[in-house]
Formats: structure tokens, C-alpha cells, sequence
């Protein structure tokens, strides 16, 4: 990924521009293979690969997901919506990156995710038993997922913690470290309550700050490239298991003009992890 320094280079409406175009990649790929998942066998890193059915559908939902949000991340942006847009950009980025994730993993990737969904679905109902409202103890034993299969994997960490799974990539930290200054924003922070507070006019050193009920200005063009970022990221994962490579040009020309990396490689973490497993 390019520095945060990059994406000044770059108007906000030249990278909503850029963002339109990738809208309009998604909504053609989308409207062609409407209700069909296709599993295919691609090179990734030189290899040559079989995506099983369960990788593929995470690379295809994710992707979806990630060009739903931008879609209505553009639609705030536009509307100086800049703050509101925030959570979502983050949205955008962690699944972005997920789906990158589960692309390079391989079938290591989903059974992990699968072994996390089925956890976090028995804590939910073990905190559903615990409630003192009726309706949600009945449901307790309803819910989906509490009956799921536990396979064997390395990256039970990996698909646990956010963190965990980034250091997988190589440059990981640069990518947590940007995830965490958006998180900043995405919670009910000190950062979240000083955009509505300022420090101005007489009053200014007497401890009692003005108050504004617009927040204070936030770099647009940091939100309109992070979401770029993720949206180049995810198309391009999941057309590598389309049979067609058509989208790939656009995807790649849009990539090079908002100066984003698209080829991501693990770091050596995950090798490691899978070697000392195969030691015991």
C-alpha cells in the first residue's frame, strides 16, 4: 500500500471519479453472473490453484460487500457527509483485506473462519441464555450455526484477531496501523468527541471549550483513497476466479492511476505457522 502521503497527490473528485469507474466494473461483473458462484483454478503467486466452494463464496460475498459500502461511502462523500463516512470506509478496508486474506491462504482460509463463526455463534447463545428476557432465551437454542464442524487449521488466531491476520501480509503493520487510525473514529472516542469542541475566541484557556454541532473538518481525500484502495483490492481478488479477464484491465489502469499496490503477498508468518504444525 502507498503512504497516506500519496493520496494528497490526488483531488477527491478525481478519486471519486476513479471510484465511479470501479462501480461501473462491479455492476457489470454483478449483472452477468447474477445467482451463480463458480469455482475455478487460478495462479496466485505463481501457483496454480483450485478455490474450493467455500473460498470461493467468501472471495465473491466479500467483494460484494466491499462495492456496497463504497457505493454508499461515495454517496456521503458527495453530500460532505466526511465524518459519518468514516465507519464504513473502515468497513470497507478490514473486508477488503479479509477477502485478500482468504484469496492467498487458500482453503486454510475458510475453515478458519468457518471454526471462528461456529465460537463466536456459542458464546452469543451462551450470552442469550444468560439474559433475563424471555424471548432471547427461547431463541438461545434457535440459533444458526451451533452445530458447525471444527476442522483442523493453523490460523485459528489469524481469523480471531484483525491484527493477528494482517501480520500475515507482508508490510502487516502499515495496514494495522491505518486500520487503527480509523478506528479512532469509529467508536466513542476522545478523537469522536473533540470534533464537535474547539478552543477558540475569548473564552479560549479557560477550560470550557466551544461547541459546534457540525464536526470540524476531516481530509476527504484520505477517506475517498482508502475506499479506492478497497474497492481495487476486492475487485481484483475475486476476478482472478472468473474465467473471464476483461475487468481486469480497468481494474489494473485505476489501480496504477491512484498509485495502489494490487499484488499482495503473504509474509513468511503463515509458512512458518504451517511447518511447525506439520512438526508435531
Amino acid at each position: 500500500m502507498t503512504s497516506t502521503a500519496d493520496a494528497g497527490v490526488h483531488s477527491t473528485d478525481f478519486l471519486l471519479e476513479k471510484l465511479d469507474e470501479l462501480l461501473n466494473e462491479w455492476d457489470q461483473i454483478a449483472s452477468s453472473g447474477e445467482g451463480r458462484l463458480v469455482v475455478r483454478a487460478k495462479k496466485v503467486n505463481g501457483k496454480r490453484i483450485a478455490f474450493d466452494r467455500a473460498q470461493s463464496a467468501l472471495l465473491l460475498g466479500y467483494c460484494a460487500h466491499v462495492m456496497q459500502l463504497s457505493r454508499s461511502i461515495r454517496l456521503l462523500l458527495t453530500e460532505s457527509h466526511i465524518v459519518q463516512s468514516i465507519p464504513l470506509v473502515r468497513l470497507a478496508y478490514e473486508c477488503a483485506l479479509k477477502q485478500n486474506w482468504v484469496y492467498l491462504t487458500g482453503e486454510e482460509a475458510p475453515r478458519a473462519i468457518s471454526n471462528q463463526y461456529g465460537r463466536s455463534r456459542k458464546t452469543l447463545q451462551k450470552t442469550m441464555k444468560d439474559s433475563e428476557i424471555p424471548y432471547l432465551i427461547d431463541a438461545a437454542d434457535t440459533l444458526a450455526g451451533l452445530d458447525q464442524e471444527e476442522f483442523e487449521t493453523t490460523s485459528k488466531e489469524q481469523a480471531k484477531n484483525f491484527e493477528r491476520m494482517v501480520e500475515d501480509f507482508e508490510g502487516g503493520n502499515d495496514l494495522y496501523t491505518y486500520y487503527r487510525m480509523l478506528s479512532e473514529y469509529c467508536h466513542p472516542s476522545v478523537p469522536v468527541a473533540d470534533l464537535y469542541l474547539t478552543r477558540t475566541g475569548p473564552d479560549e484557556g479557560n477550560g470550557m471549550p466551544d461547541f459546534s454541532s457540525t464536526p470540524s473538518d476531516f481530509p476527504s481525500k484520505l477517506l475517498a483513497y482508502f475506499t479506492v484502495f478497497s474497492a481495487c483490492r476486492a475487485l481484483y481478488a475475486f476476478t482472478t476466479t472468473m474465467k473471464e479477464h476483461k475487468a481486469k484491465n480497468p481494474i489494473r489502469r485505476v489501480a496504477n492511476e491512484c498509485e495502489v499496490t494490487l499484488d499482495m503477498k503473504l509474509s513468511d508468518e503463515p509458512i512458518k505457522r504451517r511447518r511447525k504444525a506439520k512438526q508435531k
